[in-house]
């Protein structure tokens, strides 16, 4: 495990990004997309962390997502926006363009935030699920608001 025969039929061990789980002939194998191996001879690829993400096989590393994007385990890509943003627009993909700063009264402590799932901070409202625009809860003066 962890290593292939050469040419002369001589164990090598597996080299980064490449991993054998299992003893015999058969060649090392790439690591998938979402999986690394950082050293010679392993027997299994690990996980991107999140936050980090690794497109191609067969690779020694993962790249860490930049500005408001992030990844779960394992991700071949930044597909999710992170904490402080929230995907605007459900029916595309979370992108530098689509994923959206936060603002005073939402709640986006949590990664994977959508328009959908946002949670607001007290005192504030909105007319649907759908939509980013907030308003702060204020009472008419007899007692009625909004948020009561």
């Amino acid at each position: 495990a962890g290593s292939e025969p050469d040419a002369l039929r001589r164990c090598t061990a597996c080299a980064p990004g490449t991993f054998k789980g299992t003893t015999g002939a058969e060649p090392c194998k790439d690591c998938p997309a979402g999986k690394y191996s950082a050293a010679k001879g392993t027997t299994e690829c690990e996980l991107c962390k999140p936050g980090d993400f690794q497109p191609s096989a067969g690779q020694d590393e993962c790249f860490r997502c930049s500005g408001p994007l992030t990844s779960a385990p394992g991700s071949d890509a930044c597909d999710m926006c992170a904490t402080g943003y929230f995907l605007a627009d459900t029916a595309t993909q979370a992108t530098v363009k689509n994923c959206k700063h936060c603002l005073e009264g939402m709640d986006c402590s949590a990664e994977n935030t959508t328009i959908l799932n946002l949670n607001l901070t007290r005192n504030f409202w909105r007319a649907s699920e759908r939509t980013s625009e907030l308003h702060p809860c204020v009472g008419d003066g007899r007692g009625w608001s909004p948020c009561a």
